[in-house]
This record gives C-alpha cells, sequence and structure tokens, in this order.
C-alpha cells in the first residue's frame, strides 16, 4: 500500500506550500513486476520458436532452411536478448525509483509532524513570553520547507539517474561496437 500523507498533516504541507509527491510507488513497483513477467514470457517465447525452427531444419534439408537457421539464431537471439536485458533493467530502475518515493515521503512526513510538534510548543510557550515565541514560527516554517524541498529534488535526482542510466547503457554498448568497428576497420586500411 502506497505511503500517503496523514490527514492530520494535509494542513501542515499546505502552509509550506509545496506538494506531497504525487508519484505512487506501489504502481512503479506493480510495473516492474509486470515488465519482469513481459520478459520471462518473451524468453520462454524466444526458446519455443528456436525449438520450432531447429525442429523444421531438421526435418528439411538445403542451403536455404540452412540460411534461415542461421539467421534466425544469430538475428533473433541478440535481439531477445537486448530487449529482455532492457525490460529488466527498467523494472531495476522503476524499484530503485519506487525505494526513493517511499525515502522522501518518510522525511517529508517527519519534518512535517516535527513542525506540527514545534508549532504546538510554540503556541504553549506564547502564552510565558507574551507573544514573543511566535518569532520562531517563521523560522520553523522556513527550515521545515527548506527540508521538504531538499526532499522533492533529492527524488528528483533518484528519477532522473535512473532514467538516463536506462537510456544511456544500451547507447553506450552501441558506441562500443561502432568504435571497435571503426578501429578494426582503420587497422585493416593500414594493412593493406
Amino acid at each position: 500500500m502506497s505511503l500517503d500523507l496523514p490527514p492530520e498533516l494535509e494542513w501542515a504541507i499546505n502552509f509550506i506550500g509545496l506538494p506531497w509527491p504525487g508519484i505512487e510507488e506501489d504502481t512503479l513497483r506493480e510495473y516492474a513486476t509486470h515488465l519482469r513477467t513481459y520478459s520471462s514470457a518473451l524468453t520462454t517465447t524466444h526458446g519455443d520458436a528456436r525449438a520450432t525452427v531447429l525442429a523444421l531444419s531438421a526435418d528439411n534439408f538445403g542451403e536455404s532452411i540452412d540460411a534461415v537457421v542461421d539467421r534466425w539464431g544469430h538475428l533473433s537471439s541478440n535481439h531477445i536478448q537486448e530487449l529482455v536485458a532492457g525490460c529488466n533493467g527498467f523494472a531495476d530502475a522503476l524499484d530503485v525509483v519506487a525505494d526513493g518515493v517511499v525515502t522522501a515521503k518518510v522525511g517529508i512526513i517527519a519534518a512535517l509532524t516535527a513542525m506540527a510538534v514545534e508549532f504546538v510548543a510554540d503556541q504553549a510557550a506564547a502564552v510565558a513570553t507574551f507573544g514573543l515565541a511566535e518569532f520562531a514560527t517563521v523560522a520553523i516554517v522556513g527550515t521545515t520547507r527548506w527540508i521538504v524541498k531538499g526532499l522533492l529534488n533529492q527524488l528528483e535526482q533518484v528519477v532522473i539517474a535512473e532514467a538516463l542510466q536506462i537510456a544511456l547503457t544500451p547507447l553506450e554498448g552501441k558506441l562500443e561496437e561502432a568504435v571497435r568497428g571503426l578501429a578494426l576497420h582503420g587497422v585493416e586500411a593500414a594493412l593493406a
């Protein structure tokens, strides 16, 4: 069950003027589970299709069937492995983001609770200090706002970092292949 702001603290977050994180960590984890299920089903289906192609090649002979089997084995395995790895990587990233959401929400609840307790103490002290304790309210609100804003920024950074990791990981492999290919062509040209 997603962590929600306790109703008793809704006034506090409205008071400091910052939003409650609208990201549902349970939904993120559910998406991650769906991606892993899809990835597993894809692996199983690919294995079944490969077995069918191999059975087809066992019953038929010739260059064309050999070419189909060779091409199927090479291309489908690479593409499926990349897709499965991408799905699993994205699922892992969703889990990390869900953990970041929980951490931010717990921190925000703690900061708002501390602010509420300080308000109560401040109100009690106001009677004894003839209202001078009310000046502490500004510091309490400012500090709480600073803490909550920092937690929201940290959550944003986690989401951005995970999104970049997902986007750049496949690209790194492609760039590595391209550089390796260029280097190989350069060596071949130098030797020719």
